[in-house]
């Protein structure tokens, strides 16, 4: 069975500072300030819900996505200086590759899980290490490509199977995948992104939302110690893009190729796995998350599987004991994304496992309500102030390119939805 850690008495205060607190980072927040843990947190933005917290001491700074960040976190230090030991936390890929770029930095003032495998973390993050590793660790991996431009495309292509699924190898780019039915369309991709080169190339596994796998671990120098199985049930754009419903489901054939990718790598910190079932039943490695925890957070810690408080402790160096752990199956709700999914499911909510499946939304917790009221308002006031098309008038830009900047600026840094914000907007157009 699984294990978890026993943390060593505390000797000297220590204290969580997680990065952000979108719905990610807020469930961060709430699972490490429920296990009893001070929780600060950085955020930019003063609307977002998840700063109505009432888990986490709040520190404002004006970006937390550009290289800034990192003179930030070392200001925010000296304001924590009365702790001993300060844990980071992630919350994006971004926060991941500028903490590991500035590890040197970092390092002597945080306490960071992954601190001394830092050098792997990053070159997880590019999408382009991922085959080598299915190779090594003998895990199918769907036939891939990698190019810079259509030249590079139009050379290789052809040793690859139609329908395609193009996305670009660095994480956190303008888009996260595409599927297209022919070269062509590759083509066109690639050329409206040139600024997001290079982009893998591979053959699309067949499937929907329901045939996606995950699991997640938790390691301590290579060692697991705890795990959790789940799958898909939905997500944005469909098949292609974030979780935004899933559940429980343990799986032992993903779990078993899941530490079989991670092995021998001797890594620390939370990682994750998402593989996709094809129609003879084969899974196939989509890809992994490293140096912080997925979305989906809130599904593993309401099942008994609180990865953060996991992730304090080992960055601390206290785990030293083990003991069994307790999971229970449950169920997970995007409500950032899409706040209606829950009426869809009200079945299995509230009439087939009422009793043993338990719940996770991203913003309604009992026990913290005021984010689930700034989300409520944000919704509600979009709805009532949506106007019929007749009375709105429209200009027509053939490029997203081309609109006026003030704009870029609204879509940029005061969307509350990543589906609204430029880089997608822009990927959508």
């Amino acid at each position: 069975m699984d294990k978890i850690p026993k943390p060593l008495q505390m000797q000297n205060p220590s204290c969580a500072l997680v990065i952000g607190l979108c719905s990610h980072g807020l469930a961060t927040a709430r699972s490490l300030h429920h296990s009893g843990i001070d929780v600060h947190a950085l955020e930019s933005k003063k609307y977002i819900p998840g700063v109505r917290t009432n888990c986490a001491k709040i520190h404002f700074v004006e970006s937390i996505k550009s290289n800034s960040l990192i003179i930030d976190l070392i200001n925010v230090r000296r304001a924590l200086k009365t702790y001993t030991h300060v844990v980071l936390f992630a919350s994006s890929d971004d926060h991941v590759r500028l903490i590991a770029e500035n590890i040197k930095t970092l390092s002597p003032l945080y306490k960071i899980s992954w601190q001394t495998c830092s050098e792997k973390i990053v070159r997880l993050l590019e999408k382009s290490s991922i085959e080598n590793l299915c190779l090594s660790s003998k895990t199918p991996y769907p036939k891939s490509l990698i190019v810079k431009n259509t030249e590079q495309l139009y050379l290789h292509i052809k040793d690859l199977a139609s329908p395609f699924i193009i996305k670009p190898v660095m994480p956190q780019s303008a888009f996260k995948a595409i599927k297209c039915t022919d070269p062509i369309a590759l083509e066109e991709v690639i050329e409206n992104n040139l600024s997001d080169s290079p982009f893998i190339v591979q053959e699309w596994v067949p499937g929907t939302d329901r045939d996606i796998f995950f699991c997640a671990l938790y390691l301590h120098k290579g060692i697991v110690i705890d795990s959790l199985c789940g799958k898909k049930l939905e997500s944005y754009p469909p098949a292609l893009g974030q979780t935004t419903v899933a559940v429980t489901q343990a799986n032992s054939e993903i779990k078993k190729l899941t530490q079989n990718f991670f092995n021998g790598l001797n890594l620390s910190g939370p990682v994750s796995l998402e593989l996709k079932r094809d129609e003879k039943g084969k899974y196939w490695v989509i890809e992994p998350t490293v140096g912080r925890t997925d979305f989906w957070l809130g599904l593993c810690t309401v099942s008994g599987f609180n990865i953060p408080y996991l992730e304090y402790h080992g960055a601390l160096n206290r785990i030293d004991k083990l003991s069994e752990a307790t999971q229970t199956q449950a169920i997970w709700f995007d409500s950032e994304r899409d706040p209606l999914a829950p009426l869809r499911y009200w079945k299995k909510i509230f009439l087939l496992e009422p009793l043993s499946l338990k719940k996770s939304f991203s913003y309604f917790n009992k026990n913290d309500l005021m984010p689930f009221f700034g989300a409520l308002k944000i919704f509600i006031y979009n709805k009532l102030t949506s106007r019929k098309i007749e009375d709105i008038h429209i200009a027509m830009y053939h490029n997203i390119e081309t609109i006026p900047e003030k704009f870029k600026t609204l879509l940029r840094d005061f969307s509350t939805d990543p589906f609204s914000d430029y880089s997608w907007l822009k990927n959508f157009h």
